[in-house]
């Protein structure tokens, strides 16, 4: 069985203390207005049914994950994979969020968040090169727990996509385009 080292905790306590941190930073973003963390009717309503998706996503990826996922183990650890839909569960709920104009709060600036997930995403990114580098990215011959940076890295890309595309929509839609 692989023992993890004492790097390894000390990795995992900087990266909660790291995501600490953000969550602290978010809750220092929102505070600027009594209006910014407020969301209208309609724009809960569509939070809601974002979570309701995304919960319905994650559970049938839980219950394929329970019938078929040991047969994955030979490509990666089955935490990845279980990883992977906790990532897809999240993705879901963001891109129907935003496309639908809930995730956002009212007056709040969608660049700020987007700048923060780029920035995650970059350091995310980092951590991954990293761990390739020093051949980290598997243990015996599967995709090892280290990937989650990778995988979390474009799970945030591909929400800050997702943002660019509904800006880039919305904005043809204004122009008359569509």
């Amino acid at each position: 069985m692989y023992s993890h080292s004492e790097f390894y905790w000390m990795g995992v306590a900087l990266g909660f203390l790291f995501v600490i941190s953000i969550l602290a930073l978010f809750k220092f973003m929102k505070r600027d207005r009594p209006l910014k963390c407020k969301y209208d009717e309609r724009q809960e309503l569509v939070r809601g049914r974002g979570f309701r998706y995304a919960f319905f996503v994650w559970l049938i990826y839980g219950i394929w994950d329970v019938f078929f996922g040991e047969s994955l183990t030979v490509l990666a650890e089955h935490s990845i994979i279980t990883f992977c839909g906790i990532c897809l569960g999240c993705f879901v709920y963001a891109a129907y969020a935003i496309w639908n104009d809930g995730y956002f709060a009212l007056n709040e600036k969608p660049w700020r968040v987007v700048l923060v997930f780029v920035g995650l995403a970059v350091v995310d990114f980092a951590l991954a090169g990293i761990q390739i580098g020093r051949g980290d990215m598997q243990r015996d011959g599967r995709i090892a727990i280290c990937a989650t940076n990778l995988i979390s890295g474009v799970t945030l890309l591909m929400v800050v996509a997702v943002v660019v595309v509904k800006n880039l929509y919305k904005k043809r839609q204004e122009d008359g385009e569509l």
